[in-house]
């Protein structure tokens, strides 16, 4: 019987494109910043996380699936 932390029982990271850029989701914990706590996105290879126009990043549910 396998158990929810074995590295063989998780699904490969579900990577997206946005603005022509690679991107996969992260737990982003904002509470202390007023934004709260969701999962958003960072581009892939980098640190930089997916931000709007206000610089708040964005949820990862409102990031249009485009995987081309």
């Amino acid at each position: 019987m396998g158990t929810k932390n074995n590295p063989k029982n998780r699904k490969a990271v579900t990577k997206r494109k946005f603005q022509g850029k690679e991107i996969e989701p992260i737990y982003y914990q904002g509470g202390y910043a007023g934004h709260g706590n969701y999962m958003s996105a960072k581009y892939s290879n980098s640190t930089q996380l997916v931000v709007d126009g206000q610089g708040i990043p964005m949820q990862w549910k409102n990031i249009p699936n485009i995987t081309e």
